[in-house]
């Protein structure tokens, strides 16, 4: 006899988006839309909320981030509000939400900078997970209760959403490079005594940029460089899309999407919109872990849902500056600002091209 699919969190997590986006399109008030759900599935340590809250069309303000869990999981579950935390501090938010179907809580950053308890709903009395299906009529009415109280928190200030250079900014990436970066600089090494040719080109690598890492060991600095290399194309890809119909391409690297694939996408774009500097190659771009692999889909995924392309370049020069302060940390080594990076900081940041320019950082 056939067992049918277990209805777990990432499937209510799909439906409770779906559900969010339904009741608020026809309103007109501080939350537009849901997106989120960039869990790879079968991956861990997910940098993102289950669920974001998006202020306008364009998906360029995130007002808050919900953390869903099954009802046999209490909200008042130690390891489920410190990694909602973590996440609404890594996105800039001064709010999070926790959610298991039965209860749900609402966390707001307080003066002195902790995230204190602000608000609970009645309970549902659904509190076997096995019974969150054939009662969506009753979460999804408290589901709306909750989308109009956290509207009226934006509204009167208690709730705050984040801009798009501070959601898309130096402390999600340095997160990336803090997870995965000593992943991935064994993934390098293990290369190395394979193949004898990469070995020799990270030895020529190192030679030319040792000075640049003076903290790491030559597989460190060379992951921390392609996971930069990497957070770059997809930046810029999806910000590309408002200028190139090329760049769209990127929104096809998803879960079960190859390295290899990514990278004739990428080499695709950039023979359409140039930027080699910011889509070519680079030594061991292409030796990635599953685990970093679908950390990076995770983040494209994000972006997409986000509309990068949507933005005022303004807002887009702020994030590509958030971007590359990361780079600047002592944390991440001092690498060098990609020629093609410069002159496209330069370009939008430049609005009356006929007057004297200089650029002595460039």
């Amino acid at each position: 006899m056939a067992t049918l699919p277990q209805y777990n969190e990432r499937a209510w997590a799909i439906d409770v988006i779906s559900e969010i986006t339904q009741y608020c399109t026809p309103r007109s008030r501080a939350i537009v839309r849901a997106g989120g759900e960039y869990t790879v599935a079968g991956q861990s340590g997910n940098l993102f909320p289950d669920v974001l809250l998006f202020g306008d069309r364009g998906g360029s303000i995130v007002q808050q981030g919900w953390e869903l869990k099954m009802p046999d999981t209490p909200i008042t579950n130690a390891a489920l509000l410190e990694n909602a935390e973590r996440k609404a501090r890594r996105l800039g938010l001064n709010s999070f939400l926790v959610w298991n179907v039965d209860e749900a809580a609402l966390y707001v950053k307080s003066q002195s900078g902790n995230f204190e308890h602000c608000k609970s709903w009645p309970k549902t009395k659904i509190i076997r997970r096995q019974d969150v299906k054939g009662h969506q009529v009753t979460w999804v009415t408290l589901l709306q209760k909750i989308i109009d109280d956290v509207n009226n928190f934006l509204d009167d200030g208690t709730v705050d959403g984040a801009k798009p250079n501070v959601a898309i900014g130096d402390s999600l990436f340095l997160d990336y490079l803090n997870q995965y970066t000593p992943i991935q600089a064994m993934v390098i090494e293990s290369a190395c005594v394979s193949n004898a040719t990469f070995a020799a080109e990270v030895d020529l690598w190192w030679i030319i940029n040792r000075i640049e890492h003076p903290d790491c060991s030559r597989f460190q600095g060379l992951a921390r460089v392609n996971l930069v290399n990497w957070i770059n194309r997809f930046l810029f890809a999806h910000y590309l899309k408002k200028f190139h119909t090329a760049s769209r391409a990127v929104e096809t690297i998803q879960g079960g999407s190859s390295v290899q694939q990514a990278i004739t996408i990428f080499d695709n774009i950039s023979s359409s919109c140039d930027f080699m500097n910011v889509f070519g190659p680079a030594p061991g771009h292409e030796y990635l872990d599953n685990q970093t692999w679908a950390a990076l889909i995770s983040l494209n995924e994000f972006l997409a849902d986000f509309r990068l392309d949507t933005i005022s370049q303004e807002s887009f020069r702020q994030v590509l500056e958030g971007a590359l302060t990361y780079s600047r940390k002592k944390l991440a080594g001092q690498f060098a600002t990609p020629k093609a990076l410069a002159e496209l900081l330069v370009r939008i940041s430049i609005e009356d091209r006929t007057k004297p320019i200089i650029d002595p950082c460039g």
